[in-house]
């Protein structure tokens, strides 16, 4: 994964090290969840708070991560869970997770392999959750246009999407409508709401 994530985006997609994690399969998901989670480890981040607070500790310590490094590292992860499609279904609560991150690189990373994976009734349970506690802006967005993938939607996401149109973000309320008319349910809450 290294090795793809020293890559530009375009090389990477017939590289042979992608070739041989495409291959493994199934196999390939769990050290790419591993990958998904590594960014929001307790000891990641108490690591990349102390380079904040005290910059010279990388001189000292070699265990201080790169930042960029793992951004990249997790950007490959999506892009390899991307081209196993419905074979990294296993991945979708890191993916979810991803998505409520405040990087917006994370959240374009996992919407595109959230995609290319495919989402369930549970799944978009766990995204009205997520939706519900806030995220980033542009994740709200994804969140959003991720919800508009399961038919018939539940009560739940119809909430969340309906309270979605009231966003502050101008895009959110867009994506919002779009997605409200593209599961074409007729409530009367939904209507009112688009009004």
């Amino acid at each position: 994964l290294d090795k793809l994530a020293a890559l530009t985006l375009a090389e990477r997609w017939s590289h042979p090290e992608m070739i041989k994690i495409r291959a493994r399969g199934t196999k390939a998901v769990p050290p790419l969840r591993a990958v998904l989670r590594e960014k929001d480890q307790p000891t990641t981040r108490c690591f990349l708070w102390l380079k904040v607070k005290w910059p010279g500790v990388t001189k000292i310590s070699r265990w201080i991560p790169d930042v960029n490094k793992l951004t990249e590292r997790r950007w490959t992860a999506c892009q390899v869970l991307q081209t196993l499609g419905p074979a990294g279904k296993a991945a979708v609560p890191e993916l979810i997770t991803v998505l409520a991150s405040s990087d917006p690189r994370d959240v374009n990373a996992g919407s595109m392999a959230l995609r290319a994976v495919g989402i369930d009734a549970d799944d978009s349970e766990s995204l009205d959750a997520v939706l519900e506690n806030g995220t980033s802006g542009f994740g709200r967005s994804q969140i959003v246009m991720a919800l508009g993938s399961v038919k018939p939607p539940s009560d739940r996401t119809l909430k969340a999407l309906t309270r979605a149109l009231t966003d502050t973000a101008p895009y959110v309320p867009y994506h919002a409508a779009d997605t409200l008319w593209h599961l074409g349910v007729p409530s009367p809450t939904v209507i009112s709401g688009l009004k």
